[in-house]
């Protein structure tokens, strides 16, 4: 069997969880597997391939992004951010460094150092001053799918998977039993950060 690192993005990757276990599959395989295709995934997989690295990204959905998701104004065609919609460039340097690598465009956000506040259901709206409400926000002309879409180009397309929603058995332990999904990430989490508290199956093997 062949070794294989496996790089936990989006909602599976925020514990900064990294799984190395044999495959029992016996087809060839990549050396590295990316699991998720959201903006940490594609940001990645451009960073690997640079590299000269043989990976793979494999997305459970059908379109990439993860939680990025931006849809034309049926008025005007406009992109809407239906999720993440501004970055911080002086308090978010990956993201500011994205945006100039690739070569898009930003923009401040518009903001008028007012806000409409509605203390009761049937109360009457306010209008309050409120300096740099938004704290130097900026947005991406044609919305934050336009970042998903240039990282997406720098990507060989036979890397990336859609559609793809990985099962376990995957990991295993050394003596060749399986770990579940979660069972693998307590067994993981419980050598790497004791602290936690979880304790493992196996904790006296």
């Amino acid at each position: 069997m062949r070794s294989a690192l496996f790089l936990l993005t989006g909602k599976y990757g925020e514990s900064g969880v990294t799984f190395v276990g044999n495959m029992t599959r016996d087809v060839d395989m990549q050396e590295v597997a990316i699991v998720g295709g959201g903006l940490c995934g594609l940001a990645l997989a451009c960073r690997l391939q640079t590299r000269g690295i043989d990976c793979g990204m494999y997305e459970a959905r059908n379109r990439l992004g993860g939680r990025i998701l931006s849809a034309p104004s049926v008025l005007n065609g406009a992109a809407l951010d239906l999720g993440p919609t501004w970055f911080w460039p002086h308090a978010e340097p990956h993201m500011r460094h994205w945006v100039a690598e690739l070569g898009l465009e930003a923009f401040p956000q518009h903001d008028t150092d007012t806000v409409i506040q509605l203390r009761a259901a049937h109360g009457t709206p306010q209008s309050l001053y409120a300096p740099a409400l938004h704290g130097g926000a900026q947005r991406l002309v044609g919305g934050m799918a336009a970042l998903v879409q240039a990282l997406a180009a720098r990507v060989d397309a036979g890397r990336i998977h859609l559609d793809h929603a990985l099962t376990i058995p995957v990991l295993v332990r050394n003596d060749g039993s399986v770990l579940t999904e979660f069972q693998a990430i307590a067994w993981w989490l419980a050598r790497t950060h004791p602290r936690a508290g979880l304790v493992p199956e196996d904790a006296e093997g």
